[in-house]
């Protein structure tokens, strides 16, 4: 075990020096060694010297993801997270799934343990349904259909106050996705 830690901080400062940033958040899981870095969760095997040859080898495309990103800038340190609660209390969960997962036939599902505490269940897959999957708003209570509304006027604020701010400083508001300078 401590062969494998040592390995995992000499990835750590392989990247914080090709990036020149010392910022990288990495912590131990079920699945391994994690370093959490702008644009994914590195998670290192137990094969060291493939994931020092993917950095050594993107180091140009990495160090310019990294200088734009507000982890680079000092904007962001930790990752912040939401508990689930306030996911599902907020709207959040009522909105991605009423205009996202819904339409696909998805539904992302969050699940109350018996202690109290809330989790992520899983995603439900109706993709075969024609009509995908819906709330049948219209069958519901008006205090249920109040609650609803509040709640996706509640996201909607939200939405409209970060997009103005994504629209001006990024010059978009969904990120493009371009190959070969033709945005997707």
């Amino acid at each position: 075990m401590q062969l494998y830690n040592s390995k995992i901080e000499i990835i750590k400062n392989e990247l914080d020096n090709i990036l020149d940033c010392n910022c990288f958040p990495w912590y131990h899981s079920k699945q391994g060694w994690i370093i959490t870095t702008p644009w994914t969760e590195l998670k290192i095997n137990k094969d060291f010297n493939d994931t020092i040859n993917f950095i050594k080898r993107n180091q140009v495309w990495l160090k310019k993801t990294v200088q734009n990103s507000n982890i680079y800038k000092g904007e962001i340190m930790d990752i912040k997270k939401m508990n689930l609660d306030e996911f599902q209390n907020e709207g959040y969960l009522q909105e991605v799934n009423r205009q996202f997962f819904h339409p696909l036939g998805l539904a992302l599902e969050v699940i109350t343990n018996l202690d109290g505490t809330k989790s992520l269940g899983g995603i439900w897959d109706y993709r075969e349904n024609e009509k995908g999957l819906y709330y049948d708003i219209k069958h519901r209570t008006v205090e249920k259909k109040k609650e609803m509304k509040e709640k996706a006027n509640r996201v909607k604020n939200q939405k409209l106050k970060i997009t103005q701010n994504r629209k001006s400083e990024l010059g978009y508001i969904v990120e493009p996705i371009d190959i070969q300078n033709k945005k997707i």
